[in-house]
């Protein structure tokens, strides 16, 4: 759990997408490369396990829970 920029519904549906970043007019370049996610959904897939995101929109932070395999 973050309180940083959160996220909109259509940049939840593509945050695990490699090389995804989230712009904040804003916070202008000091985004992250996008593969953070994406990474952490591999691993955890691999794993046989789930992970999710969830943020209640801009500039209200993310919340990502990862759920182990059963």
């Amino acid at each position: 759990t973050d309180t940083g920029i959160g996220m909109e519904a259509q940049g939840m549906t593509r945050a695990f997408n490699l090389f995804t970043q989230v712009h904040d007019a804003q916070l202008g370049a000091e985004g992250g490369l996008g593969v953070g996610l994406s990474l952490a959904k591999t691993i955890v897939q691999l794993q046989g396990g789930d992970i999710t995101i969830n943020s209640q929109g801009h500039h209200r932070g993310c919340n990502v829970l990862v759920s182990p395999p059963v």
